[in-house]
């Protein structure tokens, strides 16, 4: 027996929508119905008899049948067949909140420890390497990157035919002067501070250089012949003096500009001489300064080395305005030694009080070179005069 249905036996419900960031995800409606002593439906609901302002979209998929159950008065229940299925689709639990929209604003995190860039990440004049690469701050290559073998730096690096540091990291080898020289930018000048060249037998302040030592310094200032404003410094021991001179000629000059430095000699770096040479003892000079340039130790005996360098690097190259293009500040292995040990963090090694070789001794006309930029700022480059820095 068929009968009709009743107006209010259907009721309706509106589309649920749900938006997510990928795009909009459509539920059909579900249809409830209620059905009071009814045997079977099988008419198909005629959507022009729908109030449509009931509902917004009314999706019916095959026909809703309600079949009579023995014994049982069917009441607010509900059997859907072929309407609807959703079976493991999309649970979405918990997981991602979405409000108004994603925004990534200038901030950037990456998690698990790996890299956090704050304020996003603006090339312009910086860049740390930390063990492999860090950006912290930012990065400015102009040209391109001269180096020998590694590059260790650490604060602003302005790349343009060469490395420029203004803090750099420390390096754990030497780099030939030369090569350090040709790519000085015109903004830029140079002050080394280096071993004098090979002298005889001699060590008292009279020794003066051997003939080795002789054409070494002539060699060297060939090297440098393309400098016209130099300036010179020595100490007053004769040897310091004669590689300055013999720098001059092999640079083609008659006559050079020298001032004589006590800041250049290892006597400077020694606070008590007395106590000094009762900690000394029968032990070589070249141990002890050695073991306290890389170890420390010796209270009272040294000045603090930190702060004699840094006394040192203002001296020579605290003043890009008062500094000649190429300043050539000849020194001795005692200070020359502590300076390297100072300039590399230690990492360069001249460790001679561990076994006592000449490979771990500064070599003739080796040292540092400090480069200033026209806005004072330094960095500081292990270098040799010839094929390397430690002695054969």
């Amino acid at each position: 027996m068929h009968r009709q249905i009743h107006e209010d036996s259907v009721k309706y419900i509106p589309t649920i929508r749900s938006a997510l960031t990928a795009g909009a995800f459509s539920l059909a409606a579900m249809l409830f119905s209620a059905c009071l002593d009814t045997t079977e439906v099988v008419e198909t609901v005629d959507p022009e008899t729908i109030p449509v302002s009931r509902v917004d979209t009314l999706v019916i998929r095959d026909t809703l049948v309600v079949k009579e159950m023995p014994g049982e008065t069917l009441k607010d229940t509900l059997v859907v067949k072929d309407t609807l299925v959703v079976n493991d689709t999309l649970v979405v639990k918990d997981t991602l909140v979405v409000k108004d929209t994603l925004v990534n604003n200038d901030t950037l995190v990456v998690a698990s420890d790996t890299l956090v860039v704050y304020d996003t990440l603006v090339r312009l004049d910086s860049v740390f390497h930390v063990d492999t690469l860090y950006q912290l701050d930012t990065l400015v290559v102009l040209d391109s990157i001269f180096s020998k073998d590694t590059i260790y730096s650490i604060d602003t690096v302005v790349q343009k035919d060469t490395l420029y540091v203004k803090a750099q990291a420390p390096m754990a080898y030497f780099v030939r002067v030369e090569d350090v020289l040709e790519s000085l930018k015109d903004n830029e000048k140079a002050t080394l501070i280096l071993r004098h060249a090979e002298r005889g037998n001699d060590y008292s302040a009279s020794g003066g250089l051997n003939d080795n030592g002789m054409n070494q310094s002539r060699e060297f200032g060939q090297k440098l012949k393309n400098f016209t404003d130099v300036h010179f410094y020595n100490t007053e021991i004769k040897r310091s003096y004669e590689t300055c001179a013999y720098i001059a000629e092999g640079m083609g000059l008659s006559s050079f500009e020298n001032d004589t430095l006590a800041e250049l000699k290892d006597s400077w770096l020694i606070k008590d001489e007395e106590l000094y040479v009762q900690k000394k003892g029968d032990v070589s000079s070249w141990i002890v300064f050695s073991r306290w340039a890389y170890s420390g130790g010796y209270t009272g005996v040294f000045y603090d080395l930190n702060e004699k360098m840094v006394e040192l690097q203002n001296l020579l190259a605290g003043d890009y305005d008062s500094m000649s293009k190429l300043n050539v500040a000849i020194s001795h292995d005692l200070l020359v030694v502590p300076l390297v040990a100072w300039a590399t963090d230690r990492q360069l090694n001249l460790r001679f009080y561990e076994t006592q070789s000449n490979k771990q001794w500064i070599n003739y006309l080796a040292g540092v070179a400090f480069i200033v930029n026209d806005k004072n700022e330094v960095r500081i480059i292990p270098v040799c005069g010839r094929s390397k820095g430690t002695m054969e």
